[in-house]
């Protein structure tokens, strides 16, 4: 079962950022096997300290600053960017589409435009406003541990790390719609609509290939 678990989690950890990547980058899809080494060297070298004497500390640290914070801000903004910006009618056509139904609606419409906003917005709130330095009690042999203050400091780069990608592909994106636009429409009609803002309305919207 062990194996099983862990081999599991070796293939959504991997495949995840191969897929960002091919997606991001077109020509990437091309040499998809070197993408997966040098993506598994990377991760590799990267878990090289949490193997260390002081792994297990490393590994507190992580595991609190990006699965019990950054994990829940992360997931705020996708429930966001599905129900508000790409659309709550959008998706349930996409699931007609896949199922021939749209299956619990009104399920979904209560969770992911009311409850799972709401909820993810106080949690990513409270753990922001409830930040202190870590302490482990003792277990497993190691002896109680309170991290130093800079360790908070550490944490908040990882979390930065983790979130930095939200904002940064979307003002990458923003950037090529309005460059697009521009380029297309040379002599721009500002009294229909503001550059910036036809700009920001493109980038919100699926691309012409998608949708049913």
């Amino acid at each position: 079962m062990l194996l099983a678990l862990g081999l599991g989690s070796q293939f959504a950890s991997t495949d995840v950022p191969v897929t960002a990547l091919m997606e991001f980058f077109p020509s990437y899809a091309k040499r998809r096997s070197l993408l997966v080494v040098i993506t598994c060297s990377v991760f590799y070298l990267a878990s090289l300290p949490f193997a260390c004497p002081g792994g297990i500390y490393l590994f507190e640290l992580f595991q609190e600053y990006t699965a019990n914070i950054s994990l829940v801000f992360i997931g705020f903004f996708e429930v966001i960017s599905i129900a508000y910006i790409y659309g709550f009618n959008r998706f349930m056509n996409d699931v007609e589409m896949m199922l021939g139904k749209r299956a619990a609606q009104y399920y979904l419409f209560v969770t992911w435009c009311i409850t799972a906003p709401i909820l993810t917005l106080v949690i990513t709130v409270s753990n922001l406003l409830n930040t202190a330095p870590l302490k482990l009690d003792a277990a497993g042999g190691f002896p109680a541990y309170e991290f130093p203050q800079w360790s908070t400091t550490l944490g908040w780069v990882i979390f930065v790390i983790c979130i930095i990608p939200i904002p940064l592909v979307f003002l990458i994106n923003y950037i090529r719609e309005y460059k697009r636009i521009a380029k297309e429409e040379t002599g721009y009609d500002f009294s229909k609509k503001p550059l910036f803002l036809a700009a920001l309305e493109s980038n919100n919207l699926p691309a012409e290939f998608w949708g049913p």
